[in-house]
């Protein structure tokens, strides 16, 4: 079962790096679930490599979040990596928290919660998402 499910995040990754390049060329919102998982990695990953208060940086468009109900927290930590915040869980780590918040700008001096986007993700008992809502600025 845990190769079966190591080769569906394998096959998830490249799709989503495949997605991500026909979303960069065409210069359009992502629309599937795919596109999505790979824009939100690209913006969380260039968030967090981009210096505190860099005056260059600019928030990005916010896709629609639709295409994340029903993903499961396995594929949403696969593709985006571990989230930047989370609500408390038993164990003491995310992976079973219920609601999780991904930084999708850079770190700007003085505002709370970091960037001024956060994706909120918030899981059903069964570990799937069940609202991804955006937060802060627009």
């Amino acid at each position: 079962m845990n190769r079966r499910r190591g080769q569906l995040l394998l096959v998830t990754a490249l799709i989503a790096v495949c997605a991500a390049n026909a979303a960069d060329t065409a210069g359009h919102l992502p629309s599937t679930r795919d596109e999505l998982l790979a824009f939100l990695a690209k913006a969380i990953k260039q968030a967090r490599s981009t210096p505190p208060g860099f005056e260059e940086a600019k928030p990005g468009p916010t896709p629609e979040l639709k295409p994340l109900i029903g993903v499961s927290g396995d594929q949403l930590r696969f593709a985006l990596g571990d989230p930047d915040l989370c609500s408390v869980s038993k164990e003491g780590h995310c992976a079973s928290a219920g609601q999780w918040a991904y930084i999708l700008d850079p770190v700007v001096p003085g505002m709370r919660g970091g960037g001024s986007r956060e994706l909120s993700l918030q899981f059903d008992s069964a570990g799937s998402c069940k609202s991804a809502k955006w937060r802060g600025g627009r």
